[in-house]
């Protein structure tokens, strides 16, 4: 286990203080505001992190130190990115902008510190009200702190497509439970509009060539538990398009609290390589720093991916 250091709160930026303009959400995506840039590669083979759900328990808490942990190994070791799976703050909270900016303002500034390269797929929590519906408000202060609400980027031999599973329905979809949209906050919305479904498709063609492609989100196509996953609807619909593409190979998702892999769910200590052509790989990530999910898979933990030419070898790193 590496060891880490905390990030300190000295001399913070303020990254918020000059909010992003969002682009136009069929890419390319931005990188977090305050993070570094993607550069040219160097080399064949690369290394990213993938994480998400390290919002803090209640919106009175600072950030956890679970995220700095991730942060400041990162800082450490300079993967070439990091895949943000959403949830980054609290959020929820229409009300306020000056809340919702002060939240973005931390995580962004802690962000920045770990030197490289940060792109996020928006989770509820940034994009929800309190009642867990998806919220228009919520949803253009995404756009005007962070980042589009999807997009893609490309590096080197794969591409990496982030989806916004928290999309405002119309009325009556039925939520992944079964039960409509619009009121009861025990259910989570994740939700995929045509609109969207449609982008995703012309994305996978135009990525045709690449040998491996990313697609990552915060609703999870297959959850541990059911009712946690994507509508059934929307969920569907992305196995359709994927389906017709032979290098889809990774799909990334949190939401739930724990490491999950629905190839595997017995085996929670270790993540499946991949080899470019094989069926795609779905792993739930969440543990990177909100109150955990009890049962298996229930730690903190990020992913590391390495990839080397066709084939993807992905690792757990717990963090304690």
């Amino acid at each position: 286990m590496n060891k880490y250091f905390l990030l300190g709160v000295s001399g913070l930026i303020s990254i918020c203080a000059t909010p992003s303009i969002a682009a136009n959400p069929t890419g390319p995506l931005s990188n977090l505001p305050g993070t570094q840039a993607l550069k040219p590669p160097e080399t064949p083979s690369f290394t990213f992190f993938a994480c998400g759900d390290n919002r803090p328990a209640s919106a009175d808490l600072p950030a956890t130190d679970t995220v700095k942990k991730i942060l400041a190994e990162a800082a450490r070791s300079k993967p070439t990115f990091i895949i943000w799976l959403g949830d980054t703050i609290y959020g929820k909270n229409p009300d306020s902008e000056k809340t919702i900016s002060a939240e973005y303002n931390e995580f962004l500034n802690l962000a920045a510190q770990a030197n490289v390269p940060i792109f996020n797929a928006p989770g509820n929590h940034e994009m929800d009200n309190k009642d867990d519906v998806p919220n228009p408000i919520m949803q253009s202060w995404y756009e005007k702190y962070m980042a589009q609400k999807y997009g893609s980027f490309v590096y080197g031999n794969s591409a990496f497509i982030a989806l916004d599973t928290e999309e405002i329905a119309p009325p009556g979809v039925p939520r992944s439970p079964g039960k409509p949209i619009g009121g009861d906050k025990n259910l989570d919305p994740g939700y995929v509009s045509q609109t969207q479904l449609n982008w995703l498709q012309a994305q996978l063609e135009q990525f045709h060539n690449k040998t491996h492609v990313f697609i990552f989100m915060h609703h999870s196509v297959y959850a541990s538990d059911p009712t946690a996953a994507l509508d059934r609807a929307s969920g569907n619909a992305i196995k359709q398009i994927i389906s017709q593409f032979r290098n889809v190979s990774f799909l990334l998702a949190a939401h739930e609290h724990l490491y999950y892999n629905p190839q595997s769910p017995n085996d929670v200590t270790h993540a499946p390589s991949h080899n470019a052509g094989e069926p795609p790989t779905y792993l739930v990530s969440g543990g990177a720093g909100a109150p955990l999910n009890s049962g298996p898979g229930g730690y903190y933990h990020y992913l590391v991916f390495n990839v080397h030419g066709k084939k993807v070898v992905p690792q757990i790193v717990p963090i304690k």
